[in-house]
Formats: structure tokens, sequence, C-alpha cells
């Protein structure tokens, strides 16, 4: 017996010692995750590189040959657009300052005892149109151009009710340039106008606006820069006009003259956006019987 027990205790100690050399040794049991459990995976998204990304994208190509790889083409083509804008934006400004070189110094300031306004040289042989309700008052007539010549001038006829005056100065051949009239049937509302004139004695002042009407007829109490009229057919423009204005051109960006700024609506006898200029054709209408009459029949 005792025997025995020395052979099992042997064969006990044995067994260890070889689960010993080969290192099994207990371990605890792990729980997998049910289906209704899941894993957590935290990821930490790490800057790439300029480098990282190229590689990357040249690593999604390969992979799949449709993959369709952002370029700079938008930006260049926005950059272009841009470029495009800057430089109309710039021929508009150069048109401008052509056309207001081309027309000014055929824009005078007309001098009355008591008060001023504009007026413009329809004809090289010193004919210049202003309104009826610069010169009403009688009395001297004055203009001054540009360049600051100063000439007497004399009323060759009125028309109270298209408010249209024509006087005229005495002038060498070939000293004077005239502006053109347009055709005034041919404005379209959100065309392009420019008035020149002497506001508040501004002498040569011009501003730009639009057609912001066609037809329209001053309103009796509405003319807030001259005498009450009621003229038909006229236009109206958001071009700022204001008292001293009167007379002056209203052009298209040809130079043409496409009407005589007239009146405004406003409350306070100061530009509002809503101006009105006596048509072009109108006014070749009636400077034609002005010259061969001095009066409208």
């Amino acid at each position: 017996m005792r025997k025995s027990y020395s052979v099992f205790l042997l064969i006990a100690i044995l067994v260890a010692a070889i689960m010993a050399s080969c290192n099994v040794l207990p371990q605890e049991a792990t729980t997998l995750p049910t289906s209704n459990e899941s894993t957590s995976t935290t990821v930490q998204q790490i800057p790439l590189t300029a480098d990282d990304m190229q590689q990357q994208t040249a690593q999604t190509v390969q992979a799949d040959p449709t993959t369709v790889v952002p370029t700079t083409t938008t930006t260049q083509a926005t950059t272009t657009q841009s470029s495009v804008q800057v430089l109309d934006l710039a021929a508009q400004e150069q048109a401008f300052i052509d056309l207001y070189q081309q027309v000014s110094p055929a824009v005078v300031t007309v001098f009355m005892t008591t008060g001023s306004g504009s007026g413009f040289i329809v004809d090289p042989d010193g004919y210049i149109v202003t309104n009826n309700h610069v010169v009403e008052e009688g009395g001297p007539i004055t203009v001054t151009f540009t360049n600051g010549d100063v000439r007497d001038a004399e009323l060759i006829g009125t028309d109270p009710q298209g408010d249209i005056a024509l006087i005229k100065i005495d002038a060498a051949p070939g000293e004077l340039t005239a502006l053109p009239l347009g055709d005034s049937d041919a404005l379209q509302v959100g065309q392009i106008v420019v008035a020149i004139g002497s506001p508040y004695g501004l002498e040569s002042t011009m501003t730009t606006g639009i057609v912001s009407g066609l037809d329209r007829s001053l309103p009796d109490d509405g003319v807030a820069i001259g005498t009450n009229y009621a003229v038909p057919n006229v236009i109206q423009t958001d071009a700022a006009i204001n008292p001293g204005n009167s007379g002056g051109p209203l052009l298209n960006l040809d130079g043409e003259v496409i009407g005589i700024n007239t009146a405004i609506e406003s409350p306070v006898r100061a530009n509002s956006g809503v101006g009105f200029a006596v048509p072009s054709n109108v006014v070749d209408v009636v400077i034609a019987q002005l010259r061969n009459s001095g009066n409208v029949s």
C-alpha cells in the first residue's frame, strides 16, 4: 500500500512539471457578447497632410477607376467669372467717363436775375434749349460753359405748355458742338440714362439712373422745380434731379438727348427718385416752330 502511494505521488509531480514547462495555466472564462449586444470601437481621426491626401486619392482611384476626383476647376471658374465682372465694371466706368467728356462741353448753366437752371446746345449756330420756367421771369439771360466761358443770350421763343424755351448766343462757325436728339419713342423701361446739369448751382454735375416709366403725365401739384404744368407723355427716371437741373439733358449711353429734365415729384423740393423729362421727340417738334415763329401754334 505504501509503495503504491509513493508511485502515485511521483506521477503527480511529473505531470505538474510537464504542465509548467508548457505554460498551460488555468484562465478565467470570457463571456462573449450575444446577438443583441455590440462592441464599441473608438476611432481617432488624424488630420491628413497634403501628401497623405494625394496618396489616399491615388489609392482610391486605383481601387475604383470610376471615382470622380475633385479638381480646382470650380475655383478657377469662379476666379475667371470674378475677373470678367471686374472688367465689365471697369468698362462701364470708362463708358461713363467718356460720355461725360463727350457731352459736357455742350451743357450750359443758364442764369437769370433771380435764379438759374440748365440747358444744352441743340444747334452749333448757337441755339440752346432749356425749360420755359427757367427763363419765364424775363430779363437778361447769361449762359456759362464748363470751360468758364460766359455768354449773353437772347430769348427766341417759348412753349409754356410744353415747358420748353429756345435761346441763342453768338458763336463762330465750328466753335460749338451740339448734342443730337435721340428717338424717345424707342426708349424702354430699364434703359440706362444720364442726367447732366447744375443742381443747386453745381455746374456740370452728372448723375445716372434708368428709365423708370414712360408716357407719364406731370401732375399739376407734383412739379417741384418749376411752375406747375400739365405735360403729357413725359419720361420718368430715378436719375438724381434737383433744383437747377431744369432744362438740362437726359441722355442715353450713345450721348443722344432723349429728354429735357423738367420736374420731380417730391414734398421737399429735392430728389426723391422720381424725376420727369419732356421727351426729345416733343422737343424736336417744338424747337422747330420756335425757330420759325417764336411760338408754338
